[in-house]
């Protein structure tokens, strides 16, 4: 009995932690954002992708956890052909559909893995070229080819690392860089579109900003297209969040003007 009321409270007091971390996050929104857009979904979804218009505008593509009658676990266009989506179900095959034609039957269906798992990325360079892994073999929990870099691409498991591996190295050489990303298992990989030396996962192991709005479990994020430090994030509580950290936070404008303040009261004194 007192093990249950000890858990209790203990829950009753994280509760009560994450709800005042969110107010005081969110009284001060207006100076650590230039966006922030909050929306509740109907249903739970696990996958969120931004898509690339002709007009290199970005909309929101997210799938929901039960999609053509199954759990969907990712969902990825291709980028040279938008309308063709791959996607990741409670089984180990690979389902691609064409949604111009038939959105609810398989194109093709790609075979071959012995276990379900989440990570799914296209290559940006190579039209078709489909990298996936799956859980079960080493606790990996995404894979994203680079987007300046086509033989390069980045994988994040559960021992903690974010992985760069070269696939012109060979095949027992299973990264070329291991980064400490996290004090815990890292379950997302997303680099930037713009810089190819930032990325977002769930911890970096170079901190430069922490979103802390979503008080539930992050799904999942994915870097906007069109503006350089945009991103959009669903979590587990069903709450989708587009935002936007504010430029200084990343310019560094704020640092000159704080070292030229400095400077100047240096050359008065």
């Amino acid at each position: 009995m007192r093990r249950k009321n000890w858990n209790k409270e203990m829950i009753i007091k994280e509760n009560w932690a994450i709800k005042e971390e969110f107010n005081i996050w969110r009284n001060n929104i207006k100076f650590m954002y230039d966006l922030m857009i909050i929306k509740a979904l109907e249903w739970p979804y696990l996958t969120i992708q931004w898509l690339l218009e002709r007009d290199e505008s970005g909309r929101i593509m997210s799938s929901r956890s039960s999609f053509w009658g199954h759990i969907c676990s990712r969902a990825r266009y291709m980028p040279q052909t938008p309308n063709m989506i791959a996607t990741k179900l409670v089984n180990p095959n690979v389902y691609v559909f064409d949604i111009s034609k038939h959105p609810t039957e398989a194109d093709l269906m790609l075979t071959g893995h012995t276990a379900e798992g989440f990570s799914l990325s296209w290559s940006n360079f190579k039209h078709g070229h489909l990298l996936s892994e799956i859980h079960a073999e080493d606790g990996v929990q995404d894979v994203a080819w680079h987007l300046k870099t086509k033989h390069i691409f980045g994988l994040v498991c559960e021992d903690k690392y974010m992985h760069i591996c070269d696939v012109r190295k060979p095949a027992n050489i299973v990264s070329t860089q291991s980064i400490l990303a996290h004090k815990n298992a890292v379950t997302n990989l997303a680099f930037n579109p713009h810089n190819e030396w930032i990325e977002a996962i769930d911890g970096p192991a170079e901190l430069l900003f922490i979103h802390i709005g979503q008080t539930s479990i992050i799904s999942y994020f994915w870097w906007s297209f069109s503006e350089d430090c945009m991103v959009a994030s669903v979590a587990k509580d069903n709450v989708l969040q587009i935002w936007e950290m504010d430029d200084h936070i990343y310019s560094g404008e704020e640092d000159k003007e704080d070292e030229n303040n400095v400077s100047k009261k240096e050359e008065a004194a």
